[in-house]
């Protein structure tokens, strides 16, 4: 029998270390693998590669939504123009409420129709619209823009057929294996979207609560070339013309039309009084 020495005491000492040294680079090789592997799949479950580059919002707009009766928060959506004009024309004439019917063909009082838990919500009064884009159907908007698909936080219209977009939307969670019509973006309240994602049921589509928009309208305009109508609220601020009560009686306008003429003789004796005075000191 070898009697154990103090050289084989220091192989066995390195061949731990090899073995140590070996398990730690394959557990790290594990790790990495599931981490890009878990990353992986998010960014297929998000649809993350389905987002293009070069996106431009035109319109912000706006919802503020209710559950059962209770403001739970506003949903910030921009408008895609650039990639379907018509539909988000619509769109954000419905949400400012300057459409044909003089603002009753807006969203507001819109409930959730239908709720496909992790996958999108779903909003909308039925197949058909009512639009004023000439040339057009009335009841239905034709299909503008197809991309590479859904993502996480768009806004899709639903279609009944070839180029037949209805006025029913989606506001995706994930994304799908199939291509709609992308007319929006979610840019703030998503927090308001998992709420109402979180209250889906396995048995039906129908959300355990009842969520409405109670509100809507704009709050900018990105693109410089699109000019659009101010917010729903603010028509109601506007001043509709002079208010005598707060201000006092009208002026005569012959009196606006002189009024520079007549503030020049006014302060014009003040204005060499001064004059004087400041060649006086000045020498």
């Amino acid at each position: 029998m070898m009697a154990w020495t103090e050289e084989h005491a220091r192989q066995y000492a390195v061949l731990m270390m090899v073995i140590r040294i070996s398990i730690f680079i394959l557990l790290s090789i594990i790790l990495y693998v599931f981490y890009r592997t878990q990353i992986s799949s998010e960014r297929v479950l998000r649809g993350v590669d389905n987002v293009p580059r070069d996106l431009r919002v035109g319109n912000v707009v706006y919802f503020d939504v209710a559950e059962d009766g209770r403001e739970i928060g506003r949903l910030v959506i921009g408008l895609l123009n650039e990639n379907c004009p018509l539909y988000c024309e619509y769109f954000h004439r419905r949400c400012t409420g300057n459409g044909e019917q003089n603002g009753s063909n807006s969203f507001r009082g819109m409930q959730l129709s239908a709720l496909v838990p992790r996958h999108a919500l779903v909003f909308g009064e039925g197949r058909e619209m009512t639009h004023e884009v000439p040339g057009f159907n009335p009841h239905f908007l034709p299909t503008e823009h197809i991309g590479k698909g859904a993502w996480r936080g768009a806004l899709s219209s639903i279609a009944y057929g070839p180029d037949r977009e209805s006025p029913n939307f989606a506001i995706h969670v994930s994304a799908g294996d199939y291509h709609p019509q992308i007319f929006g973006i979610v840019m703030g309240g998503y927090n308001i979207i998992e709420r109402i994602n979180a209250a889906g049921t396995k048995h039906g589509n129908t959300p355990k609560r009842g969520y409405t928009i109670y509100d809507c309208g704009e709050l900018c305009t990105l693109a410089k070339s699109h000019v659009t109508p101010m917010p729903w609220k603010l028509y109601n601020n506007v001043s509709i013309g002079y208010d005598e009560d707060k201000f006092g009686p009208k002026m005569d306008p012959s009196y606006l039309k002189e009024s520079d003429a007549r503030w020049a003789v006014d302060v014009k004796p003040d204005g060499e009084v001064q004059t004087k005075k400041k060649r006086f000191f000045f020498f």
